[in-house]
């Protein structure tokens, strides 16, 4: 694990798997919900973090495998079986590219309503959003801010996975009234949008994601575990940020600059989490019966 190239691959997608931890503990408690509105978006959060959970845990694995070399090969450490498992999860109870077209639906639908039931003051909160989203791409102390300390802040990361969720969901909702608006087929508009509906609906997830993240925190009394977690909670959050860099760079949300400083942030947030990786694996409570390969019972530092 002190292979800088084992660290950089793994410890990220440890802080992913924290964060969707916290997102699906809290879909457990959404599920419970008798009100309409709230099964419906429980409903489509389910299909989002299907999609991304499962895709997530096959890239992971193979990922894995990888870093343990020829060992990860051989059929007593169970990455062949975990691997058949993962993969069908992909398309089982849903293709997952599907799943992520009924999640943009999903979020479409309740941006529609919104509109619909506050009438004039929701059209107003509509048309603001947008300005401050303009205002927000050509923002030249924003886009060049470096800072550490601003760019770890809770207010940058969920800002900023916020701003490309809310920004694909306007993009896509004009465009789609456009092409109502010339009277182009249904199917054709879907066509024609379907890319753009899934990023949107990746980005929507995202910011799911970090919220309960975020809310996660909150819970936490203990200030070695709160300084830790929130180091996960960082590296996940700027990780999301920098694996979509071309499309902020592309809306002139960041610059070149801003971009590196995210990187080399990155960087050190891995190394501040290093020592702790032993205890954060473990904390998931996994029995030995169930990890059941050699190379997982052995010391693993």
């Amino acid at each position: 694990m002190d292979y800088p190239t084992h660290m950089n691959r793994l410890i990220p997608r440890l802080a992913s798997s924290y964060a969707f931890h916290f997102a699906l503990q809290d879909l457990v408690k959404l599920s419970i919900s008798q009100d309409p509105i709230v099964r419906r978006k429980t409903e489509t959060i389910a299909a989002g973090l299907k999609s991304k959970t499962s895709w997530f845990a096959t890239e992971t694995i193979q990922i894995c495998r990888e870093a343990c070399g020829g060992k990860g090969y051989l059929v007593e450490n169970q990455f062949a079986a975990l691997k058949a498992d993962s993969d069908i999860f992909t398309t089982f109870e849903g293709d997952n590219t599907v799943l992520m077209q009924l999640v943009a639906k999903g979020v479409l639908t309740q941006f529609k309503q919104s509109l619909h039931d506050d009438n004039t003051r929701a059209v107003l909160s509509f048309i603001f959003k947008k300005l401050g989203h303009t205002i927000s791409e050509y923002n030249p102390i924003n886009k060049r801010n470096t800072d550490f300390y601003h760019l770890t802040s809770y207010d940058f990361i969920e800002e900023t996975i916020h701003y490309r969720h809310e920004k694909l969901l306007m993009s896509l909702s004009d465009r789609i009234r456009k092409y109502l608006k010339r009277r182009i087929d249904t199917l054709q508009v879907m066509l024609k949008t379907q890319i753009h509906m899934v990023d949107m609906a990746d980005a929507y997830i995202d910011d799911i994601t970090i919220v309960q993240f975020r809310k996660a925190l909150s819970t936490s009394v203990q200030p070695q575990l709160m300084n830790i977690l929130t180091k996960l909670y960082q590296l996940y959050g700027l990780t999301t940020i920098y694996q979509h860099r071309g499309w902020y760079l592309e809306n002139d949300y960041m610059d070149g600059s801003q971009s590196k400083a995210i990187r080399k942030i990155i960087t050190k947030l891995i190394q501040d989490i290093r020592p702790y990786v032993d205890t954060l694996v473990d904390a998931f409570g996994i029995p030995d019966e169930l990890l059941a390969a050699p190379i997982a019972l052995q010391p693993y530092s």
